[in-house]
C-alpha cells in the first residue's frame, strides 16, 4: 500500500520528548518499508489547512497517524485523526473523539469515575484542594504527555504550596494544570492491541525504581523518561516477571484496562497506566490512546515476551486499521449473547473478575465494587458455610457475567438476589436475562418460592428497574431517602414455582 506517516513538525530546538517523535517516525517507516509498503512522511504544523491539502494530494491508501501535538501543543493531539476523518482516509490508532477524551486528563478521570473504574481523586484545572484535604498531591498537565513539567517538586503534601506551583508551571510551560492525589506504591503499564476479535493484552509491565534516592519521589518524571544524563533514566526498567500470588491483581488490571478500552471506544492500540497502593488496590492513572512506538522506550520488551518482532507489531496496527470487519470507531453495541458456560464454584481469580465486571458497567460505586470482591473472598474462605453463593457465566474461557444470591436467614423459602452484572461489552444482548433465569431455576430447584431484589430509585437505575419488571418482578416496597436524599430503596419480588 501507499502509506503516509503523519507526525508532528519538530523544530531543531525541540525538547527531548519531542525529538523522540523523529526516532519513532524513523522506526515505523523502516518497519513499513520492510513490510513492502511505499512510505512518505508528512509533518503536520499549525497550518492545518495546508496539511489537509497535502493529505488530499498524496491520496494514500492508509495514514499511519503519529501526531501527538501541533506546534508543540498537546491540546491538538486529535488534529491528525480529524484531518483523516474529514477526508475519509483510513488511519491507524484511535478516532479523534477517543484521542481528545483520553488526553484531557480531568475529563477522562471524570468518565472513569462515572463508570466505576478506580482512579485517584483530583481537582479541576487551576483549583487547589481544600486545606483539610489529605495529601500528598501531584501537579500534572491537563494535556501534555511524556511527563512534561513533572519533577520531584510536583509531589506536594501541603495544599497551601499548590497554587504557587500551578502558577510556575503555567509561566514555564503554558497550558492548563491540575492536581491529583498521589498514590504511593507500585506502577504498572498494560498494553492492549486490537485483534480480529477485540483487544488483546500484552504482558503487563511493572516500572521498577531501582537504586532510587530516598528523597526522590518514585514517579516517572521528565528526567527519568527523557534525560539520559541523569541516573533516573537508567534506573526505571520495566519488569514483565509476575510475582507469586499476584495472578488476581494482574487479572484485575487487565480487566480494568479492557473496561477502559470499551468506555472510550478505543481502537488500534492503547496503554493503560496503573498505580497499586499498599493495600493492593489498582488505580487507573492514564489511558494513553496514542502510546509511543519508539522501540527503545519499553514497548519492545513486551513484544519480545510475546515472541513478536517490532515489524510484526507495526503490521498488526496496519491490519487493524484496514480490516474489513473492523468494529465501528465508537463504543460498539453488544451483539446477541451466545449460550454461556455456567460455573458455580468460586475461584481466587473471581475476586478481580467480579470487580472488573462491576466497574465496567458504570452502575456501582467504588465501595460497592470493593464489597462484591470481599463477598467472593468470604465465599472462598467459608465454602458451604457461607450465606451466599455465586454463579458465573463464561464465554471463551472468560467470566462475562455473574450473580450472587442466597437464602434469607430464618425463612423457609425466600431468597435474596444480592448482585447481578454483565460486562459492559456484553450488555444488551440478553446475557443478563439468561443469568437471571438461571439463578431463578437454581433457587426453585432448592425449594425457593420467591426472589427478593433491592435497588435504588434514582434515574440512573431506570434501566435496572425496567429489567426486573420485564422479568416478572413486582415492586412491593419503597423506603424513602434510604440511600440518600431523594434516592429510595425499591424492593422487587417475584414468586416462583407457581405451576
Amino acid at each position: 500500500m501507499k502509506v503516509v506517516v503523519l507526525h508532528d513538525a519538530i523544530p531543531a530546538d525541540a525538547p527531548p520528548d519531542a525529538i523522540d517523535t523523529l526516532d519513532m517516525v524513523e522506526a515505523v517507516e523502516g518497519a513499513l518499508v520492510d513490510l513492502g509498503h511505499a512510505v512518505e512522511r508528512l509533518a503536520l504544523d499549525a497550518d492545518l489547512g495546508a496539511g489537509k491539502q497535502a493529505l488530499g494530494r498524496l491520496a494514500p491508501d492508509l495514514v499511519f497517524n503519529l501526531v501527538e501535538a501541533v506546534a508543540g501543543d498537546g491540546r491538538f493531539i486529535a488534529a491528525g485523526a480529524q484531518l483523516c476523518e474529514s477526508l475519509g482516509l483510513p488511519f491507524t490508532g484511535c478516532n479523534a473523539d477517543a484521542l481528545y477524551l483520553t488526553s484531557n486528563k480531568p475529563l477522562s478521570k471524570a468518565m472513569l469515575r462515572r463508570a466505576g473504574i478506580p482512579t485517584p481523586d483530583w481537582s479541576e484545572p487551576g483549583a487547589v484542594p481544600a486545606a483539610e484535604s489529605s495529601g500528598p498531591w501531584i501537579v500534572k498537565s491537563v494535556w501534555e504527555p511524556g511527563s512534561v513539567g513533572l519533577g520531584p517538586d510536583a509531589i506536594v503534601d501541603d495544599p497551601a504550596r499548590i497554587a504557587p506551583i500551578l502558577a510556575e508551571r503555567r509561566r514555564r510551560h503554558g497550558g492548563q494544570w491540575y492536581v491529583e492525589r498521589a498514590i504511593a506504591g507500585r506502577e504498572f503499564n498494560q498494553l492492549l492491541v486490537e485483534g480480529p476479535a477485540g483487544p488483546e493484552a500484552y504482558p503487563l509491565g511493572e516500572v521498577l525504581f531501582l537504586g532510587w534516592p530516598a528523597d526522590r519521589p518514585q514517579i516517572l518524571d521528565y528526567d527519568a523518561k527523557w534525560d539520559d544524563s541523569r541516573g533516573g533514566f537508567f534506573t526505571t526498567p520495566r519488569s514483565l516477571a509476575a510475582c507469586p500470588g499476584e495472578a488476581g491483581l494482574r487479572g484485575e488490571m487487565e480487566s480494568l484496562a479492557r473496561a477502559c478500552w470499551g468506555l472510550f471506544g478505543l481502537t488500534g492500540c492503547a496503554r493503560v497506566d496503573f498505580r497499586v497502593d499498599a493495600a493492593g488496590r489498582p488505580f487507573v492513572l492514564d489511558v494513553n490512546s496514542n502510546p509511543c512506538l519508539t522501540p527503545e522506550v519499553g514497548l519492545i520488551a513486551a513484544l519480545g515476551a510475546r515472541g513478536e518482532t517490532y515489524q510484526r507489531y507495526i503490521g498488526r496496527l496496519v491490519e487493524a486499521a484496514t480490516r474489513p470487519a473492523r468494529p465501528a470507531r465508537a463504543k460498539p453495541a453488544a451483539s446477541p449473547a451466545p449460550e454461556p458456560v455456567w460455573r458455580d464454584g468460586s475461584q481466587p481469580e473471581d475476586v478481580a473478575a467480579v470487580r472488573a465486571i462491576c466497574a465496567s458497567t458504570g452502575f456501582f460505586s467504588a465501595e460497592e465494587i470493593a464489597m462484591v470482591g470481599a463477598m467472593v473472598e468470604d465465599k472462598l474462605a467459608e465454602g458451604e458455610d457461607c450465606e451466599w453463593t455465586f454463579l458465573y457465566a463464561m464465554e471463551g474461557g472468560e467470566t462475562v457475567a455473574f450473580a450472587c444470591y442466597g437464602r434469607v436467614p430464618l425463612t423457609l423459602a425466600s431468597w435474596d438476589l444480592f448482585w447481578i452484572a454483565a460486562r459492559a461489552d456484553r450488555r444488551g444482548g440478553g446475557l443478563g436475562r439468561a443469568v437471571l433465569d438461571r439463578v431463578e431455576s437454581l433457587i426453585a430447584a432448592a425449594g425457593g418460592r420467591q426472589v427478593i431484589v433491592e435497588t435504588a430509585s434514582r434515574k440512573q437505575y431506570d434501566p435496572t428497574r425496567a429489567f426486573y419488571r420485564a422479568a416478572g418482578y413486582a415492586e412491593k416496597a419503597r423506603l424513602a431517602d434510604f440511600y440518600a436524599p431523594d434516592d429510595d430503596k425499591v424492593v422487587f419480588v417475584k414468586r416462583l414455582n407457581q405451576g
